[in-house]
């Protein structure tokens, strides 16, 4: 069975967002993240996002409805899948041409604009600088040493970024022990870089 996380464009890097849920049963955007919703609205393309959208908060009832409309939409096109509670969604099939077409048309008009910011909200509630929360949650868990900065981390993920991407510049693709680490071995793929690189804060 394939997966699929929430945000599909950037892959792993594109979690830095945060995808982990949290005990509140609202996303508000009644604080930093106004100007994240005041966009999110402007790039709607459905009356069920900017309905979702408009009171500036994402409640847990209408997510839940924005995913099940989402499954919904694939299923009329063939394409069968699953949410998973944790976020992202199990294929049954890999999707190529025309499938992959209708489901990316199914994400624009459900999930594209309201997940990312649903879970943004929940994983770092106070919009701090989420490089430097990942670097702190990476020497808390004494993934690296005390002098390991927000820096540090962003270089990593340029990095990693870089080699993933240099199949796309006619370059094979790198294999798992070619991929940048961070200092002292830690493989981007270790549960512990995946864990604070998404939840830096453990909400």
């Amino acid at each position: 069975m394939l997966r699929r996380q929430i945000l599909t464009a950037g892959g792993i890097l594109s979690l830095a967002i945060g995808l982990a849920a949290c005990s509140s049963n609202e996303a508000s955007a009644a604080g930093p993240y106004a100007p994240e919703f005041e966009q999110a609205r402007q790039q709607a393309v459905t009356d069920l996002q900017r309905g979702v959208l408009s009171d500036g908060k994402i409640t847990d009832a209408e997510f839940r409805e924005v995913r099940q409309r989402y499954i919904d939409c694939l299923t009329d096109a063939g394409i069968h899948a699953t949410a998973r509670p944790d976020g992202g969604y199990d294929f049954d099939t890999q999707l190529v041409g025309a499938q992959a077409d209708a489901e990316r048309q199914c994400a624009e008009e459900t999930t594209y604009v309201i997940e990312p910011l649903y879970y943004a909200i929940r994983t770092n509630p106070q919009k701090e600088d989420f490089s430097a929360l990942v670097a702190e949650c990476l020497r808390t868990e004494e993934v690296v040493d005390s002098t390991f900065t927000k820096d540090d981390w962003d270089q990593f993920v340029n990095a990693f970024s870089a080699a993933q991407a240099g199949e796309s510049n006619g370059n094979d693709i790198p294999l798992a022990s070619e991929l940048p680490k961070l200092p002292g071995g830690v493989a981007m793929d270790d549960p512990r870089v995946q864990e604070c690189s998404t939840n830096p804060l453990g909400r």
